[in-house]
């Protein structure tokens, strides 16, 4: 058990060191992928630095998913279906996740994701990817659907106009 813990925390810190590298640099067009590969049998190790970091406020998700869509494409230019979908599959995570600030970075995951489903040689593959991008999309609305509520808020929610806190149908009216 003590091996186990150890090694997972050498591996932790080895990732660690990379990532605070990368927050340094400025964003790139198109960042690679993560230092593990999607089909790693430990890239759940790194999902889940990255993830820990987003939460802290070390990493946008933005990043993370431009990272995730690098990490889709190299494992659909290697025929790696398990590992598309592995990395699919955490960056729609990610995409849901993303707050306003990270549009731009989800922007470019999504073209990235396009492009390689353009030029994935595996079918499967491919309609993994699709899906990916329609629930991103769909992610990508529901923020954009709560921004516009936050800037218009429903005038039923709105003290000023309800009559003092007041419901009309329970007055009888």
């Amino acid at each position: 058990m003590e091996t186990k813990l150890y090694i997972m925390t050498i591996t932790f810190a080895l990732l660690a060191v990379p990532a605070a590298a990368q927050e340094e640099a400025p964003d790139e067009s198109e960042p690679g992928p993560g230092l593990i590969s999607s089909g790693s049998m430990i890239y759940g190790l790194e999902t889940a630095y990255d993830n820990a970091a987003m939460n802290a406020g070390l990493k946008k998700a933005g990043n993370v998913a431009q990272e995730r869509a690098a990490e889709a494409r190299q494992a659909s230019e290697n025929n790696d279906t398990k590992g598309v979908e592995k990395a699919t599959k955490e960056l729609e995570k990610t995409a849901g996740k993303a707050e306003g600030s990270d549009e731009e970075g989800i922007e470019r995951a999504m073209r990235m994701m396009r492009e390689t489903v353009r030029n994935a040689p595996n079918a499967q593959a491919r309609q993994g990817m699709r899906t990916a991008l329609r629930n991103m999309r769909e992610a990508q609305q529901r923020r954009q659907e709560r921004r516009q509520q936050g800037r218009n808020p429903d005038r039923n929610n709105d003290p000023e106009d309800s009559g003092g806190g007041r419901n009309l149908e329970s007055d009888g009216q």
